[in-house]
């Protein structure tokens, strides 16, 4: 599944996905991402039931406040990188559209140059 993807570029990205989907290497991967992930629930779950069961208001006090700030330095960070990952992406689309743009000049030239050179052919068989 995509993430960080811009609205506009979102059917080419799920596009890209279906079609990684379908590899076998990516299928493995996946499947391994999801067992991790479960085991990291299931982590959570056992360390959550731990602390439950000691009852050490103090301990899960000071488990809280450390993912408070670990988190807050990460939402920060990840602010910054959004931010720059933004303007990167609308550089690129500026890229494309003036790669499109000259594309397109270069073919209405090369079609304008076949025209004279047809042209010119004909005149010279005519005055030939």
């Amino acid at each position: 599944m995509p993430f960080n993807v811009r609205l506009h570029r979102l059917d080419d990205a799920l596009g890209a996905a279906l079609a990684a989907g379908e590899r076998p290497e990516v299928r493995a991967q996946a499947r391994e991402l999801s067992r991790l992930a479960d085991d990291n629930v299931r982590a959570i779950a056992d360390r959550v039931r731990l602390l439950v069961a000691r009852g050490d208001d103090t301990e899960r006090q000071q488990l809280i406040e450390r993912r408070q700030r670990r988190y807050r330095t990460i939402a920060a960070r990840r602010a910054t990188c959004d931010a720059a990952t933004d303007r990167v992406r609308d550089e690129l689309d500026e890229t494309r559209r003036e790669l499109e743009a000259a594309r397109a000049e270069v073919e209405r030239l090369e079609a304008e140059m076949a025209r004279r050179t047809l042209f010119r052919r004909r005149a010279i068989r005519a005055a030939g």
